[in-house]
């Protein structure tokens, strides 16, 4: 793995949403891809009024181009990842695969 640079978010100075992400060449299609670990945007600038996870969406992606990835994996929590998923969906990713954990 190789570290992304981490991607901020601020409003008028103050940190409201980041994003961590890994490069990684995918051992089954063998293509350099992003995975995504974090993604935050604060509650307060949450939705389409403020644009805030748009557009750190929108840097994310253009970060994975920069360096030349093929393909972005991110997720979200199906309890509490509505806002996550509408969100992803918007910006043009499709469910792909099927994520599980188990919590021992």
């Amino acid at each position: 793995f190789r570290r992304c640079s981490s991607d901020l978010l601020r409003r008028n100075g103050k940190l409201v949403g980041y994003s961590n992400n890994f490069i990684k060449r995918a051992l089954h299609y063998n293509i350099l891809t992003v995975s995504n670990d974090l993604f935050y945007v604060s509650p307060e600038v949450r939705g389409y009024n403020t644009l805030a996870g748009k557009m750190l969406m929108e840097h994310v992606k253009f970060e994975a181009s920069r360096r030349d990835a093929k393909s972005i994996t991110m997720g979200h929590k199906v309890a509490v990842g509505k806002h996550m998923k509408k969100l992803l969906t918007d910006s043009g990713f499709e469910p792909f695969e099927a994520h599980y954990a188990i919590w021992l």
